[in-house]
């Protein structure tokens, strides 16, 4: 008795290859296919890494300038900063003598006059 899988003429035999061969050149020609994309697939991305591997390089040299100027900046600031706090001490100080000798003339006028109206008295 012959199973139904099993192919009972050479015709049968001889179709059943033809069928998986083609199957199988259908198979084989799918997985070049794919294998190509796949290729493809991998220059692209590696395009595209080596392009951004390359803006990073860029990107990480220009944060450096930018960090640097920054810093040149900030020094920059903190020196122009310390200077106006000098010179602004230095006014308080000439504006406290003005006023110290300003306080100090007008007591010297008001004796002064004190010692006028003396003398006029006197007279």
């Amino acid at each position: 008795m012959a199973n139904d899988h099993e192919p009972t003429t050479f015709e049968e035999a001889f179709e059943r290859y033809i069928e998986y061969r083609t199957r199988f050149e259908r198979l084989e020609n799918d997985f070049d296919e794919y294998q190509q994309s796949s290729l493809n697939y991998e220059q692209e991305l590696e395009v595209q890494l080596k392009q951004l591997d390359s803006q990073s390089h860029r990107l990480q040299q220009e944060l450096f300038v930018e960090r640097t100027q920054n810093e040149q900046y900030r020094e920059r600031s903190e020196q122009t900063i310390k200077q106006f706090d000098k010179r602004l001490d230095q006014l308080q100080e000439e504006l406290n003598a003005c006023k110290n000798l300003n306080e100090k003339l007008t007591i010297y006028i008001r004796e002064l006059e004190q010692t006028n109206d003396d003398l006029e008295r006197s007279k």
